[in-house]
């Protein structure tokens, strides 16, 4: 099955969300699970604010969303699923997959 969702734009894409339940919020992480309202997919929404001080204190936001499966949704909004061993999962795939290339 095609992911048509990868080709939005992503203030397109950003509009379509709605957001479920906050898992964490610190002053430099916040971690949401948000569905999309159209295709019902949850993703894990991992928002990090940066502030740069090699360059005067410019501030950054960095977004990420990861798709999360049924189970895996549920077992965040139920307290059963870790969220931090997602994201390291899905990134030590992405590294793994990137190396390869």
């Amino acid at each position: 099955m095609e992911n048509n969702l990868a080709y939005l734009h992503t203030s397109v894409f950003q509009a379509s969300l709605i957001p479920v339940k906050v898992l964490e919020e610190t002053d430099f992480e916040i971690y949401t699970v948000v569905k999309h309202h159209e295709s019902e997919q949850h993703y894990l929404h991992d928002q990090i604010h940066h502030h740069d001080l090699m360059t005067g204190g410019n501030h950054e936001t960095y977004e990420y969303y990861l798709p999360l499966s049924t189970g895996q949704a549920m077992g965040l909004l139920f307290g059963r699923e870790a969220y931090h061993s997602l994201t390291k999962s899905y990134f030590a795939q992405w590294d793994q997959q990137n190396k390869s290339h």
